[in-house]
Formats: C-alpha cells, sequence, structure tokens
C-alpha cells in the first residue's frame, strides 16, 4: 500500500520528497478489509492525523453485511481480550488483566429477512472489533471466516465467490483539525463499495 501510495505522491507536480520521511499510514484495517486508510506525506501531517485518530476526531464509518435481521439502531461497549498466539480476540462484559474497552455503534440500512446491511461507527479501533463485536451479540459478518458462521459463509462463497468478510471503510469524516490540517475539518471522504460488493450489495438488498 505504502509503495503504491509513494508512486501516486511521485506524480504530484511540486512534491519535493523528504530525506529523513517517508510517507506513513495514520489509521489500518483489519487484514482482508478494504476501504479507505489514510497515508500522512509528511512529519507534521502524521503527528496531527494521528492525535486526531487518538482523540477520535475523525468519524470512521464502514459498511457490512450480516447473518440475521438487525431492526434498531444500537451500540455494543465493553471489552476485548486479543490472544496473540491464535490472532483472535474474545469479547468480555467484565474487564480483566490485558482486555481493552471497546465501543460500536451500528445503524441498519437494508434488510431482506435472513441478512442485514448496517453502516457501522468505529468508536474505539482495535483489532477485529466489527467482526468480533457482531458475532459476540449473534449476527457475524458473512464471510468472515475468523468469527463468522461456516454455513453461511459457503452459501456465499458458493452464489458469490466471496471469500473473506464483507466490511468495507467506506467513509471518514473530519470533526476536528490539528495545526497543519485545518483545510479539512468539517469534510468527509467516501468510497464506493469493490463491484463485488456492490453486486452483492444488489441483489440482495435493491
Amino acid at each position: 500500500m505504502i509503495d503504491r501510495a509513494l508512486y501516486y505522491i511521485a506524480q504530484q507536480e511540486g512534491y519535493i520528497p523528504s530525506p529523513t520521511f517517508t510517507p506513513s499510514t495514520c489509521n489500518r484495517l483489519d487484514r482482508n478489509t478494504g476501504g479507505i486508510v489514510i497515508i500522512a506525506k509528511n512529519y507534521t501531517a502524521l503527528k496531527a492525523a494521528n492525535k486526531l485518530v487518538r482523540e477520535r476526531g475523525i468519524k470512521k464509518l464502514y459498511l457490512c453485511v450480516v447473518k440475521g435481521v438487525i431492526k434498531e439502531v444500537g451500540e455494543v461497549k465493553n471489552f476485548l481480550l486479543k490472544d496473540e498466539d491464535s490472532n483472535k480476540v474474545e469479547i468480555l462484559e467484565e474487564q480483566e488483566a490485558g482486555a481493552k474497552g471497546v465501543h460500536t455503534k451500528y445503524k441498519p440500512i437494508a434488510s431482506n429477512g435472513e441478512y442485514t446491511l448496517m453502516e457501522v461507527e468505529l468508536i474505539t479501533g482495535r483489532p477485529h472489533q466489527i467482526r468480533a463485536h457482531f458475532a459476540s451479540i449473534g449476527h457475524p459478518i458473512v464471510g468472515d471466516t475468523k468469527y463468522g458462521d461456516q454455513h453461511t459463509n459457503k452459501i456465499f462463497f458458493d452464489k458469490f465467490q466471496l471469500k473473506h468478510q464483507f466490511l468495507y471503510a467506506y467513509q471518514i469524516a473530519f470533526r476536528e483539525a490539528e495545526e497543519g490540517l485545518e483545510y479539512l475539518k468539517g469534510r468527509s471522504f467516501t468510497s464506493k463499495l469493490p463491484a463485488s460488493f456492490e453486486k452483492i450489495k444488489q441483489q440482495l438488498f435493491d
């Protein structure tokens, strides 16, 4: 990803590379989760963007498809404990040693009686948070091989050749702006779903 960003940045008129800084990512996505990633072109922007991410000055929205029907807006707020050996996380109702607080908000957009298209706001940003949260409330994300329902995953693989979770970081919005990024305050950026996801969305919900 960084190599692709470097190639793009290098094509921009007036860009002068720094001898001491390489453009770097400011947020992360789970493996096999697509969507918007913020990349800073200089150190000042990196510090400012990292502070916004850390202090939740950037609103992060995802789209996903989950098993089952969810009718109401809701949220999940509890604790997440990661097992480094298995690279899996466990959702806990009570805090334990090593567990970190996690908070996810969600809103149903459409349902066909079997599956629901959700908009998800990531309040905290822990590894596997959205995937583990939906699995914990009985609505795993389709295509998720780590936390999902394997029978559902097979249905989506056979019908749509879906090999990974239907989870996409489709929008970021700058609530605040640190010095050097003032021009971003109040702005949002949206990415279209990949063609393979759009096909599934249309067949299930349109």
